[in-house]
């Protein structure tokens, strides 16, 4: 659901300016790292490790690659 609404929120023409699309960004993968993270606490113990861990990786490099990132280069 926040993906979604983050989605929607980058086709307003605000979004070109870096403020505004960096926190839509941030927000929304800090969103999704306290998803993952009850998602590991409620999981089972064998499985919590091996199945959801690699997701907190994969949503930090997706938010650190994204950082450097400027909005209106990228969509100019």
């Amino acid at each position: 659901m926040a993906a979604t609404l983050s989605i929607l929120l980058t086709f307003r023409p605000s979004f070109q300016r870096d403020e505004v699309a960096h926190w839509i960004m941030l927000s929304t993968m800090a969103f999704m790292y306290l998803c993952l993270l009850a998602q590991t606490c409620l999981a089972p113990r064998p499985f919590n490790y091996t199945h959801f861990f690699v997701g907190f990786y994969l949503i930090l490099f997706y938010q650190f690659g994204f950082l450097r990132l400027r909005a209106k280069a990228t969509f100019c």
